[in-house]
This record gives C-alpha cells, structure tokens and sequence, in this order.
C-alpha cells in the first residue's frame, strides 16, 4: 500500500498545499470551489519548474562548454545527480 502522507518534495509539497488551501477556504456563495482557478495555478507552477529545468539544463550545456567539452556527446544520464542535488529532486519511490 502507498503511503501518500510522504512528503516527496517540501518545496513543491508546499505550494500544492498553499494553492489547494486557497481553493478550499473561498467556496463561493453556492459551495462550489474555484476549481478552475486552482488548476490554472498548478499549470502555471508546472510550467515555472520547467522553465527552471530548461534554464538549470542550457547552464550545464555551457559549463561544458567553458571546460572544452561539447555538450552534444555528452551522456544525458550524467547530469541526473546533479540536477536531483540542485533543484532539490526526489527520484525515489516512495516505499509501499
């Protein structure tokens, strides 16, 4: 059985929660919840952290560059560890 208490991330674990709060907490006059507005929220979150990826991934390709390297026949899997370390990445599955 997965445990969906563990927190994978506390960064992102946090903004979901801020931003599912704020639906909760504004009903409107009927108790209907601003689902749409939560979900456009989420896609522009989702959207921020891949602008962050791109932008972390295009500044590994030009350190390699600085050290001589071309970043074309570099092995992808290689910047994995540093990409979890610096954009405070969970890769592991929970335990079940």
């Amino acid at each position: 059985m997965t445990d969906y208490t563990v927190i994978k991330n506390k960064r992102i674990r946090k903004k979901v929660c801020d931003l599912m709060s704020a639906m909760l907490d504004n009903p409107d006059k009927y108790g209907i919840y601003p689902t749409s507005e939560f979900m456009s929220k989420m896609e522009d979150y989702c959207l921020e952290l891949r602008h962050e990826v791109i932008g972390w991934t295009w500044a590994q390709a030009c350190i390699l560059l600085d050290q001589g390297k071309d970043p074309r026949k570099y092995d992808q899997a290689n910047l994995i560890p540093g990409a979890t370390a610096d954009l405070d990445i969970v890769l592991e599955k929970p335990k079940e």
